[in-house]
């Protein structure tokens, strides 16, 4: 505790010795009438302290600057975006390249693949003309993306249409099985990638919880 009528030189020292502490001290000061009391020093320390890690805050980000990541950090980050587009665009224009190629050959080479269907797969040969509509569908529902639930309608029909050509072919041994499960896990690529791509986010598809 300090004397009466000293309260200025134990505060002047605080301010100079005590803004890395955080403590509490009470010191005695007298008033000009003649009477006597308590000052604690508590929350000017806590003040001091304050306006310390304010300034040290100010000083290290910037405005302009928040959230900002180290350049090594942000790096692999854009190398990583950067990778998952080159992934979706090939992987669905791929896809896409498929779809509309077998629907071109669907129709100019229509008595060819009406041979194949019912010599070969035993399918009836009204479906074609029918496959070769819906595979234009699917190929550019995929690169235009309208919305969200007719492209996941989309990436569900060709998912179960490769499948069952897969099996299709399979079935009675044709060898013509590999573009179709190629092409299907293209498909499961392009799906788990395009919510980091395209504006039009699934919400059943890898980052797409926000768009629930």
């Amino acid at each position: 505790m300090q004397r009466p009528g000293a309260c200025d030189e134990p505060q002047e020292r605080f301010h100079r010795a005590g803004r890395g502490l955080v403590a509490f001290h009470l010191s005695i000061s007298r008033h000009e009438t003649g009477s006597y009391f308590l000052v604690p020093t508590f929350s000017l320390e806590l003040e001091a302290l304050t306006k310390l890690t304010n300034k040290r805050a100010s000083a290290q980000v910037r405005p302009g600057k928040v959230g900002r990541r180290s350049p090594e950090q942000g790096g692999r980050d854009k190398m990583s975006d950067k990778t998952a587009k080159w992934v979706y665009w090939i992987s669905t224009g791929l896809v896409a390249l498929v779809y509309l190629g077998g629907a071109a050959f669907y129709i100019s080479m229509h008595d060819m693949v009406k041979g194949m269907y019912e010599g070969l797969l035993h399918y009836p040969s009204y479906i074609i003309w029918p496959l070769a509509i819906l595979k234009i569908v699917g190929g550019v529902v995929i690169l235009w993306r309208p919305n969200a639930m007719i492209t996941d309608w989309a990436y569900g029909a060709m998912f179960w249409h490769l499948l069952l050509a897969v099996s299709a072919h399979m079935s009675v041994g044709d060898p013509g099985w590999p573009p179709a499960a190629v092409t299907w896990v293209l498909l499961i690529v392009s799906w788990l990638t395009a919510n980091r791509v395209r504006r039009v986010k699934s919400a059943y598809a890898p980052g797409g919880e926000a768009a629930a």
